[in-house]
């Protein structure tokens, strides 16, 4: 007996319209494969539709690097009243990452790169001076 493969079995092509922007949007914070798993479908799949979509890169490092910034410095002045400086800093941050939910392509700006880093040196810093102040 032989298998005869027909056509209509072999499906290449899935059937990704039932997947929305906004579905997609809501898993950028999450990697792309989990966010395959909890769509249900492949990640192969899932990267072609959002290519389709115009969404060239997943967002999940930058969209969690914006939120970790603003944590830094939400944290920063957390025990004392945190001066207009701070405030309009975690206000831009927050507008920033409203604009990468919506355009996961946008380059942050040169100045939010510079902020990233200087946070991520001071919490290095702080880090290894509790560690310091421990062996002593």
């Amino acid at each position: 007996m032989e298998f005869e493969f027909q056509a209509s079995n072999l499906n290449t092509e899935f059937d990704l319209s039932h997947i929305t922007r906004e579905m997609i949007t809501r898993h950028f914070y999450m990697a792309v494969d989990q966010a395959a798993k909890k769509l249900g479908v492949g990640l192969s799949s899932l990267k072609r539709q959002c290519r389709a979509m115009g969404i060239k890169r997943w967002p999940c490092r930058k969209l969690n690097s914006l939120q970790e910034l603003i944590k830094h410095f939400q944290d920063e002045n957390a025990g004392e009243k945190s001066d207009l400086n701070t405030q309009e800093i975690i206000r831009r941050l927050e507008v920033l990452k409203r604009q990468v939910e919506e355009n996961p392509d946008l380059e942050l700006p040169i100045n939010i790169k510079k902020l990233r880093q200087r946070a991520f040196k001071a919490k290095y810093k702080k880090k290894k001076t509790v560690k310091l102040v421990l062996s002593l």
